[in-house]
This record gives structure tokens, sequence and C-alpha cells, in this order.
């Protein structure tokens, strides 16, 4: 559609979009996860989980912000990797408060499905500017994870629409409203299955490696 407003006809445009092995990230059930063992998560308690680069451009004060908010929510457990030059203030501004936190490297490939599946909820902050630009490609693990996401998108963008149905899409750059949207799912057991649910067949159905090939 940013194409076709610029006048570019639609023939000479073709969408070769990103795509995801769904195989290589396998939904055990009720195995424990082994992230979830290392790091000492109890049963009872929520992941919510970002993995990225840890920069302006994708929002992370928002998520640090939202963090700050939901600090006294002892069943939270925020588990953080990625590198970028917001990492200092993320460990400054999370050391020594009240809820738990991992801040991790990048993970290595080879532990990507145990590394996806560890979350509860996956949470993508990014800027709306960027949302409404291009679906980030780490998208699709989440999806493929069958775990839930809460995403600040424009609704028409194509991450917006996503977001809805495999979580919650948050129109405005609020900590407020994103930590909400958190509290929502983390408090809603049957909607987290669901929308997770939703996101895995959505990836499954529209970026599975194979078929966007074939295409």
């Amino acid at each position: 559609n940013s194409l076709k407003s610029r006048n570019i006809v639609e023939t000479k445009c073709i969408l070769f979009p990103n795509w995801i092995d769904t195989q290589q990230i396998k939904i055990k059930g009720n195995k424990v996860n082994p992230y979830r063992k290392d790091l000492k998560i109890q049963d009872d308690e929520i992941v919510i989980h970002y993995s990225g680069s840890l920069n302006k451009k994708q929002g992370i004060e928002i998520l640090i912000d939202a963090m700050d908010i939901l600090k006294n929510q002892e069943n939270l457990v925020w588990v953080i990797a990625g590198e970028g030059p917001s990492k200092g203030e993320l460990i400054r501004r999370t050391q020594n408060q009240f809820f738990k936190v991992h801040i991790m490297p990048l993970q290595p490939l080879e532990r990507i499905s145990d590394w996806l599946t560890l979350a509860d909820i996956h949470v993508l902050p990014q800027r709306r500017a960027a949302a409404d630009l291009v679906l980030p490609s780490k998208l699709l693990g989440m999806l493929a994870s069958s775990k839930p996401i809460v995403a600040i998108s424009p609704k028409q963008s194509e991450l917006g629409k996503i977001a809805d149905i495999a979580g919650i899409q948050i129109e405005n750059e609020s900590p407020g409203d994103f930590a909400k949207a958190i509290m929502n799912l983390a408090k809603d057991k049957e909607k987290r299955e669901k929308k997770g649910n939703n996101g895995r067949t959505i990836a499954e159905n529209n970026y599975e490696k194979s078929k966007v090939l074939r295409k």
C-alpha cells in the first residue's frame, strides 16, 4: 500500500515476505522449559519476554517504564536479552528493585525453540513510526512459539492486525497502556493460550518457509 500510494503500479510490486521454519520451534506441552529451570522461575510465575536490540528505535524506554509501573507484581518475571545503547539504562533502572529481572546476552540459535517458548507473554514495544513501515522479523518466531504478544503498532498496519489476533495491539506509545495490556494477559491463562494458538496458526498458514518459497 505504501508503494501504491507513491503511484507505483501494482503489477510492478512483488511481496516477498520473511519466513520461519516452524519445525525449529517445537511446542512441548507440559514439559518444563530448560531456561525456566536454569533461571529458577517458579511454576506460578509469568515470564514477560523481550529479545532484540536495546535502543530507542525499538522503544525499549517504553518497556522500562512499563516494568517500573509493574514492579510490585510479584508473580511477573522479566527475561530480556540483547545489546544496544539503552542496555545501561535498563540495568540501572531495574537493579535492586522489587521485580525479578534477568538481563541476558542474545541466545544461540540452537536453543531458539526453548528460548522463545520460555515466554508466557512476548513484548514488542517498538515505536509506531517503525511499526508502520516494517514487520519485525523477530515477530515470526514469537508467533511460532504459540505464546501471545503485546505490541505497539498502528491498528491498520500489518503488525497491528496480527497483534490484535495473536495478542494485544496498543495504539499509543504509552507505558501505562503497555503495562495494562501485559496484566490483561498475565491474569488470564485461557486468553493467553487462545491468542498464542492464534499466533502459531498465523505463522504456519502465512509465513511457513516452504509455503513462502513455493510461491
